[in-house]
């Protein structure tokens, strides 16, 4: 099944637990805290410095984990954090935010702003001890398990993407070519690029599992509207489309839904027009899956799913 978003389900046929070392955990707030009872706010100087300081704490944000060099930071201070959206990062171990960011703020000459460069420590005045604590006491706690928190956004049977975006995966790659590449995804992502993988993807797991080769060597995936990815011709530019008998991945998993899909078949610079049937769609132009996993790993797969599952026990709406 496709995950994300709700529409997704499976069964558990076995589980494999990889421990890492327990390593310290912080939670950096760019001008936003977590109100309540946690009391970690920001100050009202830095409140009041918001529209200012928000374009350049969401260029580094973003820069400090797709592109770390340009900030003085080393590749594994950056694999050390992510963010699934918004001016937040998730630090886990070793990383260099503090000094990155007061460093970038003299590089960008800004100088008037409050002691401790408007950003919050989260995890450490909060007491969090880890990512789960934190869910839980800013209110994701799960009222059927007391002390676990619950998923977000809770399962449901059809997806939440209404079908008009999908989760472009803006390549690595791609991204450190250049500082106008860094521009053009830095504008399509603003403070709401997903970084929940990056750097250390390849070494992270065993790799036995459907993840596409676009998804590990992305440097961000952003939910972005189909139409405008294809009416700026930015697929080719990031993708090897020279191969015509096999169209590579290039989206997420994430939030697929029934409308989702990849360019027309005839010119994979064209998307689908939207306007066709379902029966035209899957005539003439790259299904939604083929765009996921690829036309050879997708061939693998339903491989597979035929052994496993002739049947169709399990399907997808649309698929």
């Amino acid at each position: 099944a496709v995950r994300g978003g709700g529409g997704g389900w499976g069964v558990v046929t076995s589980l494999y637990l990889q421990l890492h070392e327990y390593t310290t955990f912080e939670l950096y707030g760019f001008g936003d805290g977590v109100t309540g009872d946690l009391g970690v706010e920001p100050t009202e100087e830095c409140v009041a410095l918001m529209p200012t300081l928000t374009p350049l704490l969401t260029e580094f944000m973003n820069t400090y984990i797709m592109v770390p060099s340009l900030v003085g930071v080393s590749e594994d201070h950056s694999n050390a954090c992510g963010n699934p959206g918004g001016l937040r990062l998730f630090c886990f171990g070793d990383e260099d935010v503090d000094n990155a960011w007061a460093s970038f703020l003299v590089k960008k000459n800004v100088t008037d702003i409050p002691e401790g460069n408007c950003l919050l420590k989260i995890a450490s005045v909060a007491g969090f001890k880890d990512h789960a604590d934190y869910a839980i006491r800013a209110g994701a706690s799960n009222p059927r398990l007391e002390g676990r928190a619950y998923d977000r956004p809770q399962p449901a049977l059809t997806t939440l993407n209404g079908g008009l975006t999908f989760n472009v995966l803006f390549p690595s790659a791609w991204i450190e070519q250049s500082e106008d590449n860094l521009k053009i995804a830095l504008e399509w992502m603003g403070s709401n690029g997903y970084h929940a993988f990056g750097g250390a993807t390849h070494t992270a797991n065993d790799q036995a599992n459907s993840l596409s080769s676009a998804h590990r060597d992305a440097g961000v995936m952003v939910f972005a509207p189909i139409d405008l990815m294809f009416d700026l011709n930015l697929f080719p530019k990031m993708f090897d489309f020279s191969d015509k008998m096999n169209f590579p991945p290039v989206f997420g998993s994430n939030h697929a839904s029934v409308l989702s899909g990849g360019p027309s078949k005839d010119d994979w610079s064209k998307r689908c027009p939207i306007e066709w049937t379902f029966e035209k769609r899957a005539e003439g132009c790259i299904s939604a899956q083929e765009s996921i996993y690829g036309t050879k790993f997708l061939k693998r797969l339903e491989a597979i799913k035929e052994v496993v599952d002739p049947n169709y026990m399990f399907d997808c709406n649309n698929c």
